[in-house]
């Protein structure tokens, strides 16, 4: 059975550092607080550009599969074997070593881009915790007689 993990153990194995940005200081909210926007803006940067990174990478793949399906097909043309079929074709660019490193590239990226949107994800949670959370505070302190006649003093003033 596997050891399940504290909520500080799982941000503590997070990558790229954003561990931070996606967990709430339950003893104090407020640099959460003034942090949340810049945490949403430079995450969702990221995102924007591992996305960018996964469509330049699909693309490689399509273009190299192009390029050596009419590579393919000319070989097997010139070997021989008569008529060559498209399945013969798209058979050859699957097997070939340079189609499968590319798609292992597209693969690596696609993964890459999907974490960042599931960080930035949690970063939109956090945002919205915050605010559940300060609504809680702001209403406890409104019930509590102390805070209250604080408040009556200052406006008093």
């Amino acid at each position: 059975m596997a050891q399940e993990l504290s909520t500080q153990e799982m941000v503590a194995t997070l990558p790229f550092g954003i561990g931070p940005a996606v967990s709430i200081d339950e003893g104090d909210i407020n640099p959460d607080f003034r942090r949340v926007s810049a945490d949403l803006a430079y995450w969702g940067n990221m995102a924007a550009q591992l996305h960018r990174d996964w469509r330049l990478e699909k693309l490689a793949t399509k273009r190299l599969a192009a390029a050596l399906a009419i590579s393919k097909r000319a070989a097997l043309e010139t070997s021989g074997r008569g008529k060559v079929t498209i399945s013969e074709v798209d058979a050859a660019v699957e097997m070939d070593a340079t189609y499968q490193g590319q798609q292992a590239a597209e693969l690596e990226a696609e993964f890459c881009k999907m974490q960042m949107e599931a960080f930035r994800d949690a970063i939109y949670a956090k945002k919205d915790m915050l605010v559940s959370l300060g609504a809680q505070m702001r209403a406890e302190m409104n019930s509590e007689p102390s805070i209250r006649r604080l408040v009556k003093e200052a406006q008093e003033l």
